[in-house]
């Protein structure tokens, strides 16, 4: 159901991002633009999505959008909320302030699109999983 509501059919390159947010954890102001990093010229993706896979009880944790450095809306993140916004609109997340308890994490996925011409298609890999530490142990403790 996912890929059917969240990807765009007029877009040719997907970046999936999820996205682990523990008591205290906040993301800065920023453009997603993460293609960028295997071919400087690929531009800003035509949408951004963000699913919200699960949302504990929490003070904070809110997205923000801005259009330049100018705030548009403060959204608060539900469980199974899914939100779209253009690609080149600067966004953060809010310090997570509270917890329902402090195991609890806030979860969501964050799916870039990009429309690339053939040339800037070609400059990036056609499927590749990327993880780092802390995600590998989110994996583990799901898992067990």
């Amino acid at each position: 159901d996912y890929i059917n509501v969240a990807l765009d059919t007029t877009c040719n390159a997907f970046y999936l991002n999820p996205l682990v947010l523990p008591l205290k954890g906040k993301v800065d102001k920023h453009i997603d633009h993460s293609l960028r990093s295997y071919y400087l010229k690929i531009p800003f993706p035509q949408r951004v999505i963000v699913y919200y896979v699960d949302i504990p009880d929490m003070s904070g944790g809110n997205l923000i959008l801005y259009n330049e450095d100018k705030f548009i809306i403060k959204i608060k993140p539900q469980t199974n909320k899914m939100i779209f916004f253009k690609g080149d609109i600067k966004h953060e997340i809010t310090t997570i302030s509270e917890l329902e308890n402090n195991n609890a994490q806030r979860i969501s996925l964050v799916c870039e699109q990009y429309n690339l011409d053939k040339y800037s298609l070609s400059q990036i890999p056609d499927f590749l999983i990327r993880s780092d530490a802390s995600f590998n142990a989110f994996l583990a403790d799901q898992i067990t």
